[in-house]
């Protein structure tokens, strides 16, 4: 009986170590492969940089090579801000800048003025706010002329009936809207007709309408 244990040790130790080496030679043979193809990936990127890296000189002078035509290659149009273009005799053109440009206006402006006295005893006209409000655009728009404006306003007025009222009304708010230092433009939908006003529809109106500018 002794001797039939010692034979079953050492045929489970001749075991062990063949599968020890199994497993070795397993992992050793992944290894090589693995950096076989390291290898291979590392030297095709290094013939790919060398490609790249041709000089002309080592280019053969018979190789066709296409020009993009020229109007592909021209810069795109560019707009410059407050800018005059001068033409010569010799029909040369050159562009100058008219002045710095603009810096944005201050986060509180410096043109308030506090409480105003409002009064409706004296009548005012559309000629009065016009002459009142001089650096008003065409269409009731308005943006300050030395600075860029923080803010872009769209005023909405619903109207129907009402026309001293936004006399009045213009009269007041242009000024007040100016000193805000505001990019802003004014639209005024009047509903026509006798039929109920529907103050809603007209705001949305207003809205298309601000878009477009």
């Amino acid at each position: 009986m002794p001797v039939l244990r010692a034979i079953m040790v050492c045929i489970l130790v001749v075991i062990l170590v063949l599968i020890n080496f199994l497993v070795v030679l397993f992992y050793y043979m992944g290894y090589s492969i693995g950096l076989l193809a390291n290898q291979q990936i590392q030297t095709q990127t290094e013939m790919e940089i060398n490609v790249i890296e041709l000089s002309p000189d080592n280019i053969s002078s018979d190789k066709s090579v296409t020009l993009l035509p020229l109007d592909v290659l021209k810069a795109p149009d560019i707009n410059f801000n407050n800018t005059y273009t001068m033409t010569d005799s010799s029909n040369s053109t050159s562009t100058s800048t008219l002045g710095k440009m603009l810096e944005n206006c201050p986060d509180r402006s410096p043109l308030l003025v506090g409480p105003l006295r409002i009064e409706f005893s004296t009548p005012v006209s559309l000629d009065t706010v016009k002459k009142e409000n001089p650096k008003l655009q065409e269409g009731g728009r308005y943006k300050p002329a030395d600075c860029v404006a923080l803010q872009k306003v769209a005023v909405i007025i619903p109207f129907r009936h009402r026309e001293e009222h936004l006399k009045f009304w213009l009269y007041y708010l242009h000024p007040i809207l100016q000193r805000q230092q505001l990019d802003y433009g004014i639209y005024v939908i009047e509903q026509g007709g006798e039929t109920t006003f529907n103050r809603a529809k007209i705001m949305n109106i207003g809205y298309v309408e601000a878009l477009k500018e």
